[in-house]
């Protein structure tokens, strides 16, 4: 069977549930909104940014394309004259260091003129020349470059046309890492990364990986072959999370531009994006702890003051029960109390009080011969032992006097009853009014007495029983029209060595005082005899 729980633990185990559950729901609450809050608007900054890079890059390649453009219609004079030609190349190139080379070619697609042209090449076939052909200033997918064999890109722009045919095109060529470049100065957070992919998931431009720039392949016919992960479609409207080719779980967007040709993707790792969220989750949790430490001690004391009083008094009622009737009602600040506990404590003393009393009166009784007031034999049996210990313990002597009415049964026949109760009641006034407060006093039935007297040595006692004798002697009793004059004989020991009668030295201090008052009335009675070794055969009346 289960061990039932005190109110004091179910107390504290509600305070604290009430602290820690409301503040663990409030900070999961706010750890979940926070969290939505955050993704949400890194979400739209990183939808806002992607924007903005991309109008950038396109204006970027606009400006590169209106160089070429302006350059193929104003720069060059005379296309007959190499030198000239050559050198306007190379002042272009001089202004121009977004280009790593510029070319002229001819209607055919020769590349005729250029800085540093080994060999002879042409670019007929090439889609961006098919373009220009037709007049129209075109940039080229990315490529792998003819003269650098890099990924590159290529702006083409016409001549303008001479009496209406294509007089050939001017051919910037654009290093793709100028791009990365362009790319990398529009982040605002060092963890961003920016790449352009083509639609269908390979990669165009670079990308870091563990530190280390991984530029995209191209095979010989400068179709991109290498693979990236693209976030989904619907990245803008909705924050979507996955893990990237280098295995980082990361908040992805991306953008079309140029026509659907490319993709512009930026990619925002999670960890990095939620440190900051992390760090203020941290803070809150640590408000919420010292929130908890503030109160749960508050509500623990509060709860005290129901569970202070409740435990007193089921002390009180323990001590009860095991017949600790002397112990008093515990003092406590019933201001502080609830009114129901105040009125559970008032009462309960109350009741405590009457109930202790007359267990105090019952034992009193228990303890006490009710008609002359001194103690009984059970008294002596209960606290004799205990003063003759405290003694011995104490290297004190003690003494035992036993007292008995002579021819008390005379009385009782010539007087009646009621007059010996009343010589029993004179006598017990005289035994206790020459005894010290500290003796013990005790009817033994009859008209038999004893008085146990603690640091009384043998001729101290003698002299007390001489004064009793001599007092009750010269007090006589009234006893309706007559006196009756009474005399006790006593018997006086002293506690020394190892009992001789019975098994206690209680019991054997009483039988050496009993033989000695059986010596007292043997000699003629109204007389006071001391014990001796003499009398260890002396019988005691019956």
């Amino acid at each position: 069977m289960a061990r039932s729980q005190s109110i004091a633990s179910r107390i504290r185990f509600f305070s604290f549930l009430l602290v820690t559950l409301p503040l663990c729901v409030s900070l999961l609450t706010f750890a979940v909104v926070s969290r939505i809050l955050v993704v949400g608007g890194t979400h739209h900054d990183m939808v806002v940014e992607l924007q903005h890079h991309k109008l950038t890059t396109e204006r970027w390649l606009n400006e590169q394309l209106q160089s070429i453009t302006f350059f193929a219609h104003t720069g060059i004079s005379d296309l007959h004259d190499t030198a000239a030609l050559q050198q306007a190349l190379r002042v272009f190139l001089n202004y121009h260091t977004s280009f790593s080379q510029i070319f002229y070619a001819s209607p055919d697609g020769s590349l005729l003129t250029g800085p540093e042209l080994p060999v002879p090449i042409n670019v007929g076939d090439r889609g961006y020349f098919q373009k220009a052909r037709q007049g129209l200033p075109v940039v080229s997918p990315v490529l792998v470059s003819r003269f650098s064999h890099n990924p590159s890109l290529i702006f083409c722009a016409p001549l303008p046309f001479a009496d209406g045919r294509f007089a050939g095109a001017v051919i910037g060529v654009t290093d793709l890492r100028t791009l990365d470049e362009a790319l990398l100065r529009l982040h605002r957070r060092q963890n961003d990364q920016s790449f352009l992919a083509t639609a269908d998931g390979y990669l165009l431009t670079s990308r870091l990986q563990e530190n280390t720039i991984i530029l995209p392949r191209y095979n010989p016919e400068g179709i991109p072959v290498t693979r990236t992960v693209l976030p989904p479609e619907d990245s803008l409207s909705t924050p979507h999370f996955y893990r990237n080719t280098q295995g980082v779980y990361v908040l992805g967007v991306r953008l079309a531009f140029k026509s659907g040709q490319w993709l512009l993707v930026q990619e925002r790792p999670v960890r990095a994006m939620l440190g900051g969220y992390s760090w203020i989750i941290a803070m809150t949790m640590a408000g919420a702890l010292a929130t908890a430490a503030l109160l749960i001690p508050f509500l623990l004391k509060a709860g005290r003051r129901i569970t202070g009083p409740i435990e007193e008094i089921s002390t009180m009622s323990e001590e009860l029960t095991h017949g600790h009737y002397d112990k008093e009602c515990p003092y406590l600040r019933t201001a502080d109390m609830p009114p129901e506990i105040r009125r559970l404590y008032d009462n309960f003393c109350f009741m405590a009080e009457r109930v202790s009393q007359q267990m105090r009166d019952l034992e009193h009784l228990s303890f006490c011969d009710t008609l002359t007031g001194l103690h009984n034999r059970r008294h002596l049996a209960h606290e004799g032992t205990r003063t003759i210990t405290a003694c011995t313990e104490a290297d004190l002597p003690c003494s035992c006097l036993m007292l008995d009415i002579d021819f008390f049964k005379q009385v009782n026949d010539a007087w009646g009853h009621d007059a010996g109760d009343m010589v029993l009641q004179s006598v017990a006034r005289t035994i206790s009014n020459a005894v010290r407060s500290k003796d013990m006093t005790i009817r033994m039935g009859g008209e038999e007495f004893a008085v146990i007297a603690p640091a009384t040595d043998t001729a101290s006692a003698f002299s007390l029983a001489e004064r009793i004798r001599r007092n009750i002697e010269s007090t006589p009793v009234q006893a309706a029209d007559d006196e009756i004059r009474i005399t006790i004989s006593i018997g006086v020991a002293d506690m020394g060595g190892a009992p001789i009668f019975g098994t206690t030295q209680l019991d054997d201090l009483l039988a050496k005082a009993d033989r000695a008052l059986y010596q007292a009335k043997k000699k003629g009675r109204n007389r006071t005899e001391i014990w001796s070794e003499k009398l260890i055969a002396a019988a005691p009346d019956g």
